[in-house]
Order: C-alpha cells, then sequence, then structure tokens
C-alpha cells in the first residue's frame, strides 16, 4: 500500500514480509536504516499489526503530533512506533510491536517525501529483508492472530459487541479499535 499525505507531503508505504531470520536485531535494524537513507523506515513485528491501515494512520496521527508540538519521541519513525502500539513509553512500545531474534514475519513502514523514492527504496526491501515478500502477514486471517491482538491491545468482547454489525468483519472492528486506541494518545499529551 502507498499512499500519500498531502497535508504533510509525505508517502507512506506498508509492506509485509514473511520467512524473516534475523540474526542480530540491532545489525538487522542498521542495515534498513542505512538501505533507506533518503526515507524514513520503521519495523515492526508483523504478527501484532491489524494490517495496513493500522500503520498508515499512526503515521498520520505521528505526524499530527510532530505539526502540534505534541510528540512524545524525537523522531518520526518512533512516534509512528508509539501511535501504532498505543503506548506513551518507547520502552513499551518496543516491547509491544518492535522485532526480535524469533520474528519471521516483518512490516515494513517507508515515509517518504516524493513517490519515486518511496518506491526505490521498496525494491531494495526483498534482498535486505532476504525472505519473501507478503502482504498479507500484515492481516488479521486467522483467529489465533484476532485473539493474540485482543489481548495485546486488551479489546474486550464488549467493545466488539458494542460495534458489531453485519457489515463488519471481526477483523475490520479490532483494526478500528487499534486505530482509536492511537488517536486516543494524543489526548493524552
Amino acid at each position: 500500500m502507498l499512499e500519500e499525505i498531502k497535508e504533510y507531503n509525505k508517502f507512506v508505504l506498508v509492506t509485509g514480509f514473511r520467512n524473516i531470520r534475523i540474526k542480530d536485531v540491532d545489525k538487522f535494524i542498521n542495515k534498513m536504516n542505512e538501505t533507506a537513507k533518503s526515507c524514513i523506515i520503521q519495523v515492526f513485528n508483523a504478527d501484532n499489526i491489524s494490517g495496513s491501515r493500522h500503520l498508515f494512520f499512526a503515521t498520520l496521527n505521528a505526524l499530527r503530533a510532530i505539526s502540534q508540538k505534541r510528540n512524545i519521541s524525537d523522531s518520526l519513525e518512533m512516534e509512528a512506533l508509539l501511535y501504532a502500539s498505543g503506548q506513551r513509553q518507547i520502552k513499551k512500545a518496543i516491547e509491544m510491536l518492535g522485532v526480535k531474534l524469533n520474528t519471521s514475519k516483518v512490516a515494513v513502514l517507508l515515509i517518504g517525501n516524493n513517490k519515486k523514492t518511496v518506491q526505490s527504496i521498496e525494491k531494495k526491501l526483498p534482498n535486505i529483508m532476504n525472505g519473501i515478500k507478503d502482504n498479507k502477514v500484515l492481516e488479521i486471517i486467522s483467529p489465533k492472530k484476532a485473539e493474540r491482538l485482543k489481548q495485546l491491545y486488551d479489546i474486550s468482547n464488549l467493545e466488539i459487541e458494542a460495534l458489531s454489525n453485519e457489515d463488519q468483519k471481526l477483523s475490520q472492528i479490532i483494526t478500528e479499535i487499534i486505530i482509536e486506541q492511537g488517536a486516543l494518545l494524543i489526548l493524552e499529551a
């Protein structure tokens, strides 16, 4: 998914990879940052992400917080991580969504000033990731992932019932609740 946020003159790309083997987390992150020098990049454990919309809205909220000088962190990539997790503490956000040695599915967020630069970096990602590009890792496909996200983001069955209607799937409801939790983070500032 590549989208433009015209208000902030940014292009946002969210993509996923599976069969990733991370031997050293710091080296992995440094390699990602080195590759994306002309963009902002953040990586997430895809098992704890509820879709590309989740990361898109986290980015939008992070950009808004920075423009309003209500940001918690000093960088856009960290601010996006905080909004994606719904946490105010960086350590908690990293524990919740960060990649670890056993992470095999990765969500990648790229933020850039122009479309061509973002697309150029996206083309380099498969070689760096040493895995298979697969955006399905971002989505809530299995009941197991839905349950994990409900626990991780502290979503109650009552919240889900309150938002349920015939037109929405459980995965859509969970995603909407997670996006809302992130959006509420700016109110706590």
